[in-house]
């Protein structure tokens, strides 16, 4: 999906299950209707916090306070520290896929065009350093509970790939199997405690791999997107402005999150098991040719563990067409983070 087109284009995506992804890459769920309850009440703007220069953080009044940095900042390259970043013609302009944030707060960006993760530690500044993968067809990564990484390529080799700290390849899983039909609707990578899941369509988990890396025979599914001991998390899309969050199970909720503008895409669903974050791309589209969006941005709304809205606060939103797979994730201590590529480089922004 590109910047340009007409919010009926956009609007035709319909009401997506689970988190869309910045610029999805696969097909988007048939349209469905919004929820009609209305949990998350958005009173109008009062203290604004700021942030990272250039950006603001509004807050409704007596909410949790959110304080937006910029931690990293990676010019476009190939030496270390640098990103990698293609603008091709003919092909789809591409950036960093995909990022992670470990227990120490370092992250890990996979910078799949150089074939590499490159990972950085803004905590104690210490220098980037670069973890060859041999490969510039991965899409998605995840930190390896036992040690090492987990790769996701559904497109060439169509597996997923346990690599270990140096990136030297241990095993790899294919995702091809029962409850996934094809690799193409795959559409996140996540671990577990009890293994690692592929979300498929946006809408539901399939555990393909054991804790060890070793395949899955049985391959659970589970409807809707799990953190830890969390309710089960879905979240759909009204590009009226709305989202709707559910989450099912015990404390689980139903909610209407109200955003200012038509809601172009989700780009995120995550939670710590007390506090459930949604993220809207929300924009308007002049109404003669050349259409082109405006006032955009990206607003990430926080819920309490009754669906209530306990604050918000705002993102800078795509700059260009490059395809990200992931572009925010929460970190084990809570703290949302956004990667997002600009003119001159990528930046991680961090909320907390």
């Amino acid at each position: 999906m590109t910047k340009l087109g007409t919010l009926a284009a956009l609007a035709s995506t319909g009401v997506l299950a689970a988190a869309a992804f910045v610029r999805p890459p696969v097909s988007p769920a048939p349209t469905a209707k919004a929820a009609p309850l209305v949990k998350a009440a958005w009173a109008a703007p009062a203290p604004v916090v700021t942030g990272t220069p250039g950006f603001t953080v509004t807050q409704p009044s007596a909410a949790r306070s959110f304080q937006v940095e910029e931690i990293v900042f990676a010019a476009w390259g190939t030496a270390v520290g640098e990103l990698g970043r293609s603008l091709p013609r003919e092909a789809n302009p591409e950036g960093p896929m995909s990022f992670a944030i470990d227990d120490a707060g370092r992250v890990h960006v996979l910078d799949q065009l150089n074939e590499r993760i490159s990972v950085f530690d803004p905590v104690s500044g210490a220098p980037a350093r670069a973890i060859p993968i041999g490969s510039d067809t991965a899409q998605d990564l995840v930190i390896d509970p036992a040690g090492g990484y987990a790769l996701l390529d559904r497109l060439v080799t169509r597996d997923v790939k346990f690599v270990d700290g140096k990136g030297v390849l241990r095993t790899s899983v294919p995702l091809v199997g029962p409850n996934v039909p094809e690799s193409g609707v795959v559409t996140a990578l996540f671990a577990a405690k009890d293994g690692f899941w592929v979300e498929t369509d946006h809408e539901k988990l399939v555990r393909i791999a054991l804790p060890d890396g070793s395949p899955d025979p049985l391959r659970p599914t589970l409807d809707g997107r799990r953190f830890g001991a969390s309710p089960l998390l879905r979240a759909a899309r009204d590009p009226a402005g709305y989202a709707v969050v559910s989450a099912v199970g015990s404390g689980g909720f139903l909610a209407r999150v109200p955003f200012t503008a038509p809601v172009l895409e989700l780009t995120a669903l995550e939670s710590d098991g007390v506090t459930t974050f949604v993220g809207a791309h929300i924009g308007r589209e002049t109404r003669v040719a050349p259409f082109q969006l405006f006032d955009e941005k990206v607003v990430v709304v926080a819920l309490d563990g009754a669906g209530d809205e306990v604050g918000r606060f705002e993102l800078p939103p795509p700059l260009g067409p490059e395809e990200q797979f992931k572009t925010m994730v929460l970190s084990p201590k809570g703290e949302l983070h956004q990667l997002h590529v600009g003119a001159t480089g990528a930046s991680i922004r961090r909320a907390r």
